[in-house]
């Protein structure tokens, strides 16, 4: 028996809570019969247009606003044209957006859209989950070969390279990676080194823009911390706690997902965030943070992980009201709808 798969969003039915089967082997599953009836129900088509209003809580990244997140209690969010042109308390929401398509978020939490860092996706299935779950941009480890390159056209997300490597030569030694471009390196990969310390001294001469990293322990926080350079970290369930709030302090931290797809895997960036406030001493507050706003700012993406004026409209709406929840349970999905540059794509 061939396997079933939902025919909006191709998820196996393993992956789904429940799966409605209709003839000719035409299936849905729940999420997208959710999705379908609040479109229908309400005649919406966010097209890139949106006005998000009933906002409970919106977390902006905005640095100009107080807080960790730049938080606004009581908020709306007007998307034109795939691009925020408005966010703010819902009070001072200027009339001229009310032409544009509405959805009443019903008190619960906005953030931006969760950028992963340096994904190991490679297949369509895989990115449509991720856009699910609140990822809309991801940088993916190694140049990906023609016909991944061809697929990545359509991906429901925004994806770039983080790593270069020569043609044949990955997965590669952090060495070869480097070589490979007269040895000027883009990133340093020390996850899955067996003494990353000793790796990290040694490609310092290299003057890379940052390193990635799955383990914390030891004297590589306090040594990436003298770098100055970004750091990209992989928490992961069975590496060696360490302190990602010093490097969180000083330098651009950025969350990602990754590990070793047989022992300590982690595919989910609310999953990354668990983990770094459970075992590496984040706040929800920085963990969120590293996983929209320091993840941009690492891989040189400014626009991104921002809902302000002038960002692109990808936003994330959480399935509460209350920002800790996105943390109470890992194994249960918080996203209620997710906004990619304004087209709602969950």
């Amino acid at each position: 028996m061939s396997r079933m798969v939902c025919a909006f969003c191709s998820q196996p039915e393993e992956a789904v809570h429940h799966l409605v089967r209709g003839p000719r082997g035409v299936a849905i599953c729940d999420a997208c019969v959710d999705l379908a009836v609040a479109a229908t129900s309400e005649d919406l088509d966010f097209g890139g247009d949106a006005l998000l209003t009933n906002v409970g809580l919106l977390c902006t990244n905005d640095r100009y606003v107080d807080g960790v997140l730049g938080e606004i209690p009581d908020a709306s969010v007007a998307i034109r044209n795939g691009i925020v042109r408005w966010a703010g308390p819902a009070r001072g929401m200027p009339g001229r957006y009310d032409d544009l398509p509405h959805l009443d978020c019903g008190g619960r939490v906005v953030l931006p859209g969760f950028t992963d860092a340096a994904t190991a996706a490679s297949d369509d299935l895989r990115w449509t989950r991720m856009a699910r779950e609140g990822t809309t941009t991801a940088a993916v480890r190694s140049d990906p070969d023609p016909e991944l390159a061809a697929r990545l056209r359509d991906a429901p997300l925004s994806l770039g390279s983080l790593l270069r490597s020569a043609p044949g030569e990955w997965p590669v030694p952090w060495q070869t990676v480097a070589r490979a471009y007269s040895g000027v390196a883009d990133w340093i990969d020390l996850c899955g080194v067996a003494d990353p310390e000793e790796a990290f001294e040694d490609s310092e001469p290299l003057d890379p823009r940052g390193y990635l990293v799955a383990n914390l322990a030891g004297d590589l926080p306090n040594a990436l911390i003298t770098t100055r350079r970004s750091v990209i970290f992989q928490p992961t369930h069975r590496r060696a706690r360490g302190p990602a709030d010093r490097i969180w302090a000083e330098l651009p931290l950025a969350l990602a997902t990754g590990g070793a797809a047989a022992t300590d895997h982690n595919d989910s960036m609310q999953l990354a965030i668990w983990l770094a406030v459970r075992n590496h001493r984040l706040t929800i507050e920085e963990a969120v943070w590293s996983a929209t706003r320091g993840a941009a700012l690492a891989l040189d993406w400014g626009e991104r992980g921002l809902v302000v004026r002038g960002a692109p409209g990808d936003v994330v709406i959480l399935d509460t009201d209350r920002l800790e929840d996105l943390v109470a349970d890992p194994a249960h999905t918080r996203v209620w709808r997710v906004f990619k540059d304004g087209v709602l794509v969950h």
